[in-house]
């Protein structure tokens, strides 16, 4: 038997720590993003929850463009911090997918000045890491990341 059988079969819904309950089968459709795609992610990136395919075709109706990024959120998106200092806090890798197409679309919103809204902290982490990373000659951006949301440059 494969793992991704054995997860399906055996596993439960890891729900974040502020969900006080215990996983039920409703969560494999309602703890779950209408345009998710890829396997590999261990949590649902929660702020994007509530966006229906409904929601994406009236915003894109207004004019605006839409796109999606993968990372695959890791277990230790669960880890609590071990450290009152986020910088000695030891965090985990993340796996991060753009297509080429996406990144064209972002480099050209960035030429025009168009404002890029990512939907909460997982797309913001993916768009700030890929910017860190971004080559011209990338046909598809696959890194493992060190990803860690905390004060800006000089504790600002």
């Amino acid at each position: 038997m494969k793992l991704g059988e054995v997860l399906e079969s055996d596993g439960r819904v890891p729900l974040p720590p502020y969900i006080k309950r215990e996983a039920d089968a409703s969560d494999l459709h309602t703890y779950q993003t209408a345009h998710a795609v890829n396997e590999g992610s261990v949590a649902a990136p929660t702020a994007g929850l509530h966006f229906s395919e409904s929601l994406f075709s009236s915003i894109k109706s207004k004019g605006s463009k839409v796109t999606a990024v993968t990372l695959h959120v890791g277990a230790g998106t669960f880890k609590p911090m071990d450290s009152d200092d986020a910088s000695k806090h030891e965090m985990h890798a993340e796996r991060i997918s753009v297509p080429m197409a996406t990144i064209d679309l972002l480099k050209k919103a960035i030429l025009e000045g168009s404002p890029l809204i990512p939907i909460g902290t997982t797309s913001t982490r993916t768009l700030e890491s890929l910017f860190v990373h971004l080559s011209a000659t990338m046909r598809i951006l696959l890194q493992h990341l060190f990803v860690c949301l905390g004060p800006g440059i000089g504790g600002e």
